[in-house]
């Protein structure tokens, strides 16, 4: 099923462009999930996560963003602890605004999917003792996605860039606020 829908995004994308590039997306990010009982907020580094850039014209581009996700965040009384590892797929249509010479930033929005598996979790009490375990649970959410990025030249043979994504799902699922510097080949 995860085969089709990056084959629905892919297809499309690649028959209207002038070029693509693909490259290496390490971030830092603030994730919060609010799935069944929302669980504090978790501050991480993911590094492992995939970047296709699908050029369609001068200004428009097509931002596709893979990333393998493993998050563990901390239980309270009020706060859920737990394990997260899944994927997470976002496809955004960028615009470039020229704002001065040198300063070409590029705006996106658009839609990513999550296929996340919450496991080992739990409520504490006040003394931080386990206080209820909860039952694990796999789901797949939908989310709204706006990206911010600007190019650099820090190297001379690649591309390479700042990129900032907020992912805010839909229903149930994981909210993510993500900085990284991309590089492109």
């Amino acid at each position: 099923m995860k085969g089709l829908i990056a084959a629905l995004v892919l297809i499309p994308c690649l028959t209207i462009a002038d070029t693509f590039e693909y490259g290496w997306l390490p971030v830092i990010g603030v994730y919060r999930s609010t799935v069944d009982v929302d669980t504090g907020t978790l501050a991480a580094a993911n590094v492992l996560s995939g970047l296709v850039l699908v050029n369609t014209g001068r200004s428009n581009r097509i931002w596709l963003q893979g990333q393998y996700l493993n998050l563990d965040f901390d239980g309270s009384p009020t706060h859920l602890g737990q394990s997260l590892s899944g994927l997470t797929v976002a496809a955004l249509y960028q615009s470039q605004y020229r704002i001065s010479r040198h300063f070409k930033p590029w705006v996106g929005a658009g839609l990513s999917f999550s296929a996340v598996d919450y496991s080992n979790r739990f409520l504490t009490d006040s003394q931080g003792f386990l206080a209820q375990t909860i039952a694990d649970r796999s789901k797949t959410a939908l989310a709204v996605d706006i990206n911010f990025s600007v190019s650099t030249d820090w190297f001379d043979a690649d591309d390479s860039g700042l990129a900032v994504r907020l992912s805010l799902p839909t229903g149930e699922g994981l909210s993510q606020l993500e900085a990284g510097l991309y590089i492109t080949f």
